[in-house]
């Protein structure tokens, strides 16, 4: 049997779920067309959370400031 060097000993544990605050800026990724489509067809939208499955609602007034920022860029 092969002897094993350790390294580093490090604490194991799961990242942070994203804030509500981070989610917005994800949407800021999009395309302005993508979150007019949100906002015209969905009236907004649901992020849920991978790991958590925490859901965070953006409704049409969030996401046209969102969209703001898009098309001032």
């Amino acid at each position: 049997m092969d002897a094993l060097d350790v390294l580093v000993d490090e604490p194991v544990g799961l990242a942070s779920e994203p804030t509500k605050a981070e989610y917005a800026k994800m949407l800021g990724n999009l395309s302005a067309n993508e979150l007019q489509n949100m906002i015209d067809e969905d009236h907004g939208a649901e992020v849920v959370g991978k790991f958590s499955g925490k859901k965070y609602f953006f409704d049409e007034d969030e996401l046209k400031v969102i969209l703001k920022e898009i098309e001032s860029k």
